[in-house]
């Protein structure tokens, strides 16, 4: 092999695996490190685990179960859907309103006269807003907890060429990580400043795989759209 080279893999996922054909073999010790990753920032905050609310609109006499559709929201988002609900519903725009408190990272939930949020049902979307499992009534309701609106903190790029690298005191073979400041529905462009060598493990590849997980070792949901990663590999012993 050569002293240095590259290797590229894209998919729409966010495990790529790629075959070699025929296979690298490694004469000496050899490193790699993230040279650049490319991905829509398209991973839900919202998904099935997380998109339900019920409402009454008569004081709790009937109920409706309302589900947001999955995808990627900030607090004016879910405060929209909401109320295109309610509308739906037969109610007015403004019988729930949800703002953010951008000094204590709570939501304000003001609910209208007659009006009632059930956040006891299963995937409720409170988790999200910070709010209790319980009841809400008319008024000025404040969550009782911080949002969770960015679910994803970090960003992991895992490969199975390396020893394995510790996270929270355990090991897993993550080569970078970096922290998304893209706003969701924008393109993330990681170019490190400075290339990070880890040394490979092996000395044939026949097949590499990556992947991308949170902070809390969750595969990301790319929801079908492009990754792409690019290594740098160099001989470190001849």
């Amino acid at each position: 092999m050569a002293p240095s080279f590259y290797i590229i893999q894209s998919g729409k996922d966010a495990n790529v695996q790629t075959t070699f054909v025929p296979s690298l073999e490694l004469e000496g010790s050899y490193e790699i490190a993230l040279q650049s990753l490319e991905i829509y920032y398209s991973f839900p905050n919202v998904d099935k685990k997380n998109n339900k609310i019920r409402v009454s609109l008569n004081n709790g006499t009937s109920w409706n179960d309302l589900t947001s559709a999955v995808g990627c929201y900030e607090h004016e988002d879910i405060n929209r859907e909401l109320q295109r609900m309610v509308v739906e519903l037969g109610g007015k725009k403004n019988d729930i309103i949800l703002m953010a408190n951008k000094n204590t990272f709570q939501t304000i939930m003001t609910i209208a006269e007659k009006v009632q949020v059930d956040f006891t049902i299963p995937d409720s979307i409170r988790t999200v807003l910070g709010f209790d499992s319980k009841i809400y009534k008319k008024g000025r309701q404040l969550s009782e907890h911080t949002v969770d609106i960015m679910r994803v903190n970090s960003i992991f790029v895992h490969t199975d060429v390396i020893g394995s690298a510790y996270v929270n005191g355990s090991q897993t073979p993550v080569v970078y990580s970096f922290f998304p400041d893209t706003p969701p529905g924008g393109k993330i462009i990681v170019q490190p400043s400075v290339l990070i060598y880890l040394p490979i493990s092996i000395s044939v590849i026949s097949r590499l795989t990556s992947w991308l997980t949170d902070q809390d070792n969750r595969i990301l949901n790319l929801r079908g759209e492009e990754l792409t990663i690019k290594y740098h590999l160099r001989c470190i012993d001849r």
